[in-house]
């Protein structure tokens, strides 16, 4: 028999979050994915805010990566998207926040670059995409503080990922992502949205902090960094972004966008930039 660290081997284990309506949706999500891949299911594991902290109910999603043993056939992709549907319809309100992807042993084992697509979710949305920059990022907190839900360690499925790699990845993220949609922030559909005004301050604290240091760390711990580091008025629109609750206002574009900035131009100052 395969030892339970053996990345060839579906082992169950607990879900170990403090949620218990997360913990029921994360339960709904491995039982109807093992419904339709059997012993293709590798593994599954948790990171972003449930895996290094900083998980708001209110406001944050339920990342996860399931680790599949290849590639997934197009009536095995079709299957699932009919399992995230019902979910989506079942699991409120975490089916529409649940967010991660498919990818094989093989591929998240060490990042490439390629155009090649995988099953993803977000949002109530099932579809094939690449596995951008973000993911180097990802892979870094589920090696370094990934919640398995089920299967191997991280570690048995993860190469390492070095503080330059991370860097590298904050880089590549602010200006593929964050630069054209700054350059036009009073037209961008994503920041004339008070909540997500919200999440590109405490996310800019985040790139900011990885920058620096070439590690991720939690929203809550970059924006408590960056409130110490950064000026006044900037320390006081990085607390009104940690205090931001959905259906409230949080009006500062030209603030967010100016810090937005900042961190795009940081990346030709720090170790690693552009």
């Amino acid at each position: 028999m395969n030892r339970p660290d053996d990345p060839g081997r579906m082992e169950a284990g607990p879900s170990r979050t403090p949620f218990p309506e997360v913990d029921e949706a994360l339960r709904l999500l491995r039982s109807r994915v093992g419904d339709v891949l059997t012993d293709r299911l590798v593994g599954m594991m948790l990171y972003g805010s449930l895996a290094h902290g900083g998980f708001d109910p209110e406001t944050s999603d339920i990342d996860v990566l399931l680790v599949t043993d290849a590639r997934l056939s197009k009536m095995a992709i079709g299957a699932l998207s009919e399992v995230h549907a019902e979910l989506t319809e079942r699991i409120t309100p975490w089916g529409n926040r649940l967010e991660g992807a498919y990818v094989p042993r093989s591929v998240i084992r060490r990042h490439e670059s390629s155009d090649e697509t995988f099953p993803c979710f977000n949002e109530g949305r099932f579809y094939l995409g690449c596995l951008e920059s973000d993911w180097i990022l990802h892979r870094y907190v589920m090696r370094e503080s990934g919640v398995v839900v089920a299967g191997p360690r991280p570690d048995t499925l993860i190469d390492p990922v070095s503080n330059e790699d991370v860097r590298r990845a904050v880089v590549a993220l602010l200006h593929e992502w964050w630069e054209p949609m700054v350059a036009d922030a009073r037209q961008s559909g994503r920041l004339r949205e008070s909540g997500y005004r919200a999440y590109a301050v405490l996310t800019m604290c985040r790139a900011l902090y990885s920058l620096q240091h070439g590690v991720v760390v939690s929203k809550p711990e970059a924006a408590a960094w960056a409130r110490r580091v950064l000026d006044a008025s900037r320390g006081t629109l990085v607390e009104r972004a940690v205090a931001w609750r959905p259906g409230t206002a949080f009006d500062d574009l030209d603030a967010t966008s100016d810090l937005i900035r900042t961190a795009i131009e940081r990346t030709g100052r720090e170790p690693g930039g552009s």
